[in-house]
């Protein structure tokens, strides 16, 4: 399994897609999808406010090859 990367460390290329932790200044976390563009603006579902860490998406489903 992936591990979160901070974002004090580095972020992802732009455009990319990837997991997001989200912190509100309450101490609320959440976990979103989203990907930052050319400009360092995170764009994604619910708030982007308070990005602190990040990881790459899973690789999606494929049915196993069993007979």
């Amino acid at each position: 399994m992936k591990n979160w990367i901070p974002c004090d460390e580095r972020f992802p290329d732009a455009n990319e897609m990837v997991l997001v932790t989200t912190e509100t200044k309450k101490g609320i976390k959440s976990v979103n999808r989203a990907y930052r563009d050319e400009n360092y603006f995170w764009h994604g579902t619910g708030s982007m406010a308070g990005v602190i860490a990040w990881m790459p998406l899973p690789l999606p489903y494929e049915p196993s090859q069993t007979d």
